[in-house]
């Protein structure tokens, strides 16, 4: 059984070497289409999934940056209530367990 064989050369957008195909099997013609289809598939959703992780991590340094802030924020506000609190002789925790009990009757 012999099998004949003819040269095919590909477009340089694909691959400048030669490429073999079985001039008796139409379906490798098939199969290298539903394989080239099967590529530019991978290659939609790899260009989509890093453009999805650029974003995202743009999104993760906004919030880090924000969160730095707020951190920022809370020492600023925590300072000031320690500073009102030595204004006003009020040495306790937030909790009101530090000051005198009123007068009974």
């Amino acid at each position: 059984m012999s099998a004949s064989w003819q040269r095919v050369k590909l477009s340089p957008s694909r691959n400048a070497r030669d490429t073999i195909i079985s001039a008796e099997n139409p379906s490798a013609t098939d199969t290298q289409n539903k394989l080239s289809e099967r590529l530019d598939e991978v290659e939609s959703r790899l260009a989509f999934q890093e453009d999805l992780l650029n974003t995202l991590n743009d999104v993760i340094a906004a919030q880090d940056m924000r969160m730095a802030e707020l951190v920022r924020q809370i020492d600023v506000l925590e300072q000031q209530l320690k500073q009102g609190s030595e204004l006003t002789g009020f040495a306790g925790g937030g909790d009101g367990t530090a000051e005198e009990p009123p007068p009974h009757y």
